[in-house]
């Protein structure tokens, strides 16, 4: 992974530690609880943020943390998870968080602090999700569970009991992300390489086709292939870098990639803002983390990638994965 050198800034390293006020002191971020905020442990948010664009980070801490997307402020946090990894937002902004000791997929309104509704994915252990924009329904990439093996569930309007679809050649599904059509491009890892392979799952076909996925050169190796986002016009493949692919009628091609120009991004499960429906996203959001200065998230111009254009580190710890839920 190529790296260049990213200042870090004074709210970088007051992480966990409060801001500081203009007379200097320390005010932590917890404000009374008039304002709309909860006691530790609890989940808040502030009031009006519902009327903004919003992002949502899963931590390594228990916590969603919630940003207003254009000031990157801090506005809200859902505390009701264990182990909170893979996201996705359907087309109503309502926000689908899995939790992967609990094995429930999670869907919370966007701007809410309670869930609206559990779905029981046990026994088996989420990842990655996706909804389809053409029906509703909830693809949730799944790793083995103690007795069974790895799948991708589809849940009908992301509701009841899934389909599961299964793959004799893939263990563990890390990520999975619907086209614009309906159509499921999955990913999954097999052995101890850490070597990804894929699948896809046609519209109105049912069962997984396992596909080629060509790469920047003929020697490639997709390996640690930890996300995939749909980004309004191609496939976006997370691997530090991120490769835009096509599919079309099951034939894979290889498009671009986007270098992701900044210290410590890990292989998390990145975020596409995308306000035009069809249309190529703007930007991408990427969480980062490093024992000596902390944890936070970027902002890439997207697909030109390069050097970030914000950051913020306040209340991230070791993200997982980054999503956007535009306002309605």
């Amino acid at each position: 992974m190529r790296k260049a050198t990213i200042a870090i800034t004074l709210a970088a390293l007051l992480a966990g530690c409060g801001t500081l006020a203009e007379n200097g002191t320390s005010t932590m971020p917890q404000a009374p609880l008039g304002h709309g905020r909860a006691l530790p442990g609890q989940s808040w948010m502030d009031s009006g943020s519902s009327g903004d664009d919003l992002v949502y980070i899963s931590n390594a801490d228990g916590e969603v943390t919630v940003y207003d997307y254009q000031t990157q402020d801090l506005v809200g946090v859902l505390a009701d998870f264990e182990s909170p990894t893979g996201e996705c937002v359907d087309k109503s902004g309502n926000v689908y968080i899995a939790d992967t000791t609990k094995k429930v997929i999670y869907e919370y309104a966007h701007g809410g602090t309670k869930a609206i509704k559990a779905l029981d994915d046990s026994p088996y252990v989420p990842n990655g999700c996706s909804v389809d924009p053409t029906t509703g329904n909830l693809a949730v990439a799944n790793s083995e569970g103690s007795s069974s093996e790895g799948n991708v569930a589809v849940y009908a309007h992301a509701s009841g009991k899934p389909t599961l679809y299964t793959d004799k050649s893939i263990s563990n599904f890390p990520a999975c992300a619907y086209d614009d059509d309906g159509n499921l491009l999955v990913t999954g890892t097999e052995g101890s390489t850490y070597e990804s392979t894929f699948a896809w799952l046609p519209k109105r076909i049912g069962k997984l086709v396992n596909i080629e996925v060509p790469g920047p050169n003929p020697s490639w190796t997709w390996r640690y292939v930890s996300g995939i986002q749909w980004d309004g016009k191609f496939f976006a493949l997370d691997e530090y870098y991120v490769y835009q692919i096509a599919l079309m009628n099951g034939q894979a091609y290889y498009v671009g990639e986007t270098e992701l120009d900044a210290d410590y991004v890990g292989n998390g499960q990145y975020g596409i803002y995308d306000p035009n429906p069809k249309r190529q996203g703007t930007q991408l959001l990427a969480g980062y983390n490093d024992e000596s200065y902390g944890s936070g998230a970027y902002y890439f111009p997207y697909p030109a990638g390069g050097q970030p254009d914000a950051s913020f580190s306040h209340g991230v710890d070791k993200p997982h994965a980054v999503t956007v839920s535009l306002a309605k």
